[in-house]
């Protein structure tokens, strides 16, 4: 579990609004989901809007723009979560391995035990 001392939440598309003073750590849900994606059509989230569940580039798309724009506007020590699909696991390793910016990536596993989240630092 994160130890959190000090924590505020803000809705943004994207980081593109946030200053380079205001945060340590960007916590993102975004669009993840590949629009070929089976799943899109089971369950409740065959009512969600597709906007708020699709990415482009097999779901990734929204993650690598958060990732690269975080890596261009942050110099001092600052950090990334993301919740993600099971399937995109590694690909998210290889997108920071890629920034060369980027350390301590890890996965931690949601309350169903799946590797569902992605934490990385810079």
């Amino acid at each position: 579990m994160l130890q959190i001392e000090k924590c505020s939440f803000s809705a943004k598309r994207l980081v593109f609004h946030i200053r380079k003073s205001a945060v340590r750590f960007d916590c993102s849900n975004p669009p993840y989901i590949d629009a070929e994606d089976e799943n899109l059509q089971i369950g409740d989230v065959r009512f969600e809007p597709l906007t708020a569940l699709v990415a482009d580039n097999h779901g990734l798309s929204d993650l690598q723009k958060i990732i690269e724009k975080c890596t261009a506007l942050f110099k001092a020590k600052w950090g990334v979560i993301f919740r993600t699909r099971l399937a995109t696991k590694h690909a998210m390793c290889n997108i920071f391995s890629a920034q060369n910016h980027w350390q301590a990536v890890e996965t931690f596993q949601d309350y169903a035990n799946l590797d569902r989240i992605t934490k990385a630092e810079k």
